[in-house]
């Protein structure tokens, strides 16, 4: 079987409750890729878009780490998070171009014009 060649980032919204669930799924099915748990208070949230989310000098030379943040190119390849984390920090994660958002419960987009469907899939308000 061959491996595909798209690498992320993909974010996964889904209910607390199944959090834990998609990360043990994609480390089964995804073991060499780089997941996150984004969640947590708005200061553990922050800490992990400066050390988790984007590259720093700790990885790559401080020149490159600002080009790829500026870039919004992200140092995991997936990211999970809840609804209510994902619209409280809607303005980092709209930044990042991904490469696919996948909805858990999707029902709860309900459709193209609610906020939720808006805000994530970046459709123009």
């Amino acid at each position: 079987m061959s491996k595909t060649q798209v690498r992320g980032p993909f974010l996964i919204v889904a209910p607390l409750s199944l959090v834990a669930q998609w990360q043990s799924e994609a480390a089964i099915w995804a073991p060499d890729m780089n997941v996150i748990l984004y969640h947590g208070s708005a200061d553990a949230r922050d800490f992990l878009v400066k050390q988790e989310l984007y590259y720093t000098d700790q990885f790559v030379p401080k020149a490159d780490a600002s080009k790829l943040k500026r870039q919004n190119v992200t140092k995991c390849h997936v990211v999970v998070t809840t609804y209510e984390v994902a619209m409280k920090d809607v303005a980092v994660l709209s930044r990042i171009n991904w490469k696919a958002l996948i909805v858990d419960e999707a029902h709860r987009l309900k459709n193209a014009t609610s906020r939720l469907f808006r805000d994530l899939g970046g459709v123009p308000r």
